[in-house]
């Protein structure tokens, strides 16, 4: 799982310095870091990725929306 977390992070600069980035996109990307993180047991790191994704996704698409949903039944 070590060999994965490069490649999240590559993604997740990928799309955010792309010239349209969508939120759906990093939200998506940091909610798989998150689980990943979840797996090798670094619930720390998890939360923050898993908040952030939570957070991108409700300035987005406001805090009812099934987007947030998403973000929360991690």
């Amino acid at each position: 799982m070590e060999l994965a977390r490069p490649l999240y992070e590559r993604a997740i600069d990928i799309a955010e310095k792309s010239t349209r980035p969508t939120a759906r996109l990093i939200a998506t990307i940091l909610d798989n870091y998150g689980r990943l993180k979840i797996q090798t047991g670094d619930y720390d790191q998890a939360e923050r990725i898993l908040q952030r994704a939570l957070s991108i996704r409700e300035q987005a698409f406001g805090p009812n929306h099934l987007d947030v949903a998403e973000s929360l039944f991690i």
